[in-house]
């Protein structure tokens, strides 16, 4: 008699199959079913999977066709031997994790690894793995050749046997932590890791750095001397966890043992990363073949570059640069001080907002956003900025309310030895302004090409930053949303109106304020 639970185990591979882009490959030929060709097929198929992948996956089995594998399938496999965290992130529909799903089933089949764990952030797409392997085990050529022993079968458990081996294959996620389960188990030898983050996913600092937690957390969790996580992922935000560590990989600070492997769906050089499924002559005639939704799609779900989200305010359409500042550059400093939250890895922005009442445009001049530890590196900073020989300064304006009024004064007192403190207070103003209610006036400019930044400003670090959070604001500040790049430049703006410093009434030459720190002394 079949139980309540079996009917649901098989309602849920059934679903499962009806879904899954392969299918088992029809029975072998009266000829090829005789013993002799049987373990000739195994032998052969034992290190070298890919005679294994074109006998026991076949053209036939691809429902939505079939094309050979690039290069590219064969860097993952390569990849997939390799000891180490190794995070593979290439274009999407371009076969990564069919070719890892065959890639695991060839290793657990003949005894390469016999416990694997599957890992991602939501449980159910870890446990699609597990079905994967599942019906292959039981349908087609695989069944056929290998006719595998099933002890175990569950949503959270696969156990079978071949070659007199016991194989072991459960999935985790970020919620089901690999470490508890160690004491059932052997140590996994290998980790698959899928969907590890989507486009759902928070990109909060704290979920990010967590997820690499999560990560180093599972890897340490191995058996050392097999040890190796394979994820395949999609470099689509600035923020993500593969961008993350890809920047730390590249500044040369990420652990060996770790390394983000980049592929691109087009290559100036090369082409087509995948030519036999998308034969493609010019990037223009892939981007139709994949139908790209627009640029930003393009760039990071297939071109592992991604570029800054767009909150359609401030398009990067309008984006306007300059090479040099005019000679007769004046304006303000901006900034929110406030660092309270600045430690779990919010920034904050400093803008130095510039008009020229020969060109009757506004430049904003290298402008600060980043993470400041103490408000005396910040206090730094401003003073920096101020004492520019490429410009004036007449104002630096504070984003203050009482809380932060009571907090700055504070704060200038803790610094009193700080000898740059009276000459900041000298300039200091704090202003109270509604981002959301003065943000059209900096559109406006920026949309008729008159907020122009340096040129080289997006190659930098800082400039990533600022200019990520500049072009996702939607008009809109919200509350816990990382926008202190705009809102210092809107606030910039406003403050340089109010100081009589605007592209319609600019009286940069009746200015007479153009102090500097050792004039100070002089007055």
């Amino acid at each position: 008699m079949i139980s309540i639970v079996d009917i649901e185990l098989k309602k849920w591979l059934r679903d499962y199959e009806s879904r899954e882009k392969l299918r088992p490959a029809s029975p072998f030929s009266d000829e090829e079913r005789t013993e002799e060709a049987r373990k000739k097929r195994i032998e052969k198929a034992r290190n070298d999977f890919w005679y294994f992948d074109s006998v026991y996956f076949p053209p036939a089995v691809y429902k939505q066709g079939y094309s050979e594998p690039a290069e590219f399938h064969k860097d993952i496999f390569a990849i997939c031997q390799e000891i180490g965290v190794h995070v593979i992130a290439g274009p999407r529909k371009h076969g990564k994790t069919a070719t890892g799903r065959k890639i695991l089933l060839w290793k657990l089949l003949f005894g390469h690894i016999n416990f694997a764990a599957t890992y991602s952030e939501d449980l159910d797409v870890a446990r699609s793995w597990l079905r994967f392997i599942y019906i292959f085990l039981t349908r087609g050529r695989v069944a056929d050749d290998f006719n595998p022993e099933i002890t175990i079968i569950s949503r959270d458990h696969l156990e079978f046997r071949t070659f007199d081996e016991t194989k072991t294959l459960k999935p985790f996620s970020q919620k089901r932590s690999l470490r508890g389960q160690l004491e059932e188990f052997d140590r996994p030898q290998e980790i698959y890791g899928d969907d590890v983050e989507t486009k759902d996913s928070s990109m909060d600092f704290d979920a990010v750095r967590n997820r690499i937690d999560r990560i180093t957390e599972g890897f340490e969790s191995l058996d050392n001397s097999t040890a190796k996580f394979i994820i395949f992922a999609n470099n689509f935000d600035r923020r993500c966890m593969t961008n993350t560590l890809l920047m730390q990989q590249n500044e040369g600070i990420l652990n060996e043992g770790y390394q983000v492997h980049i592929y691109k769906a087009w290559n100036e050089k090369t082409g087509s990363l995948w030519f036999s499924a998308y034969p493609a002559r010019t990037e223009a005639e892939l981007k139709n073949m994949l139908m790209v939704r627009d640029q930003s799609n393009w760039f990071g779900n297939y071109q592992q570059d991604p570029q800054p989200p767009s909150g359609n305010y401030f398009s990067e359409d309008h984006y306007a640069t300059y090479d040099e500042l005019p000679s007769d550059c004046i304006g303000v400093i901006y900034t929110d001080q406030n660092l309270a939250k600045k430690s779990k890895g919010d920034t904050t922005a400093i803008v130095k907002l510039l008009h020229s009442k020969s060109t009757n445009k506004l430049y904003v001049h290298f402008p600060r956003c980043k993470s400041y530890s103490n408000s005396k590196v910040l206090f730094e900073d401003i003073i920096d900025m101020f004492n520019s020989k490429d410009s004036r300064i007449i104002g630096i304006g504070f984003d203050g309310n009482v809380t932060q009024e009571s907090y700055w004064s504070e704060l200038m007192a803790a610094y009193s030895n700080f000898e740059h403190i009276r000459f900041l207070q000298r300039f200091a103003e704090f202003k109270k302004y509604n981002v959301s209610d003065i943000a059209t006036n900096a559109q406006l400019l920026y949309v008729q090409g008159e907020l122009l930044f340096p040129k080289s400003f997006g190659l930098t670090k800082e400039g990533t930053t600022f200019l990520t959070q500049f072009f996702a604001f939607t008009g809109t500040k919200l509350r816990g949303k990382k926008d202190d790049a705009p809102d210092a430049l809107i606030c910039a703006l406003q403050f340089m109106f109010e100081m009589g410093l605007s592209r319609l009434s600019a009286r940069s030459s009746n200015v007479s304020v153009n102090y500097s720190i050792s004039d100070y002394y002089k007055i």
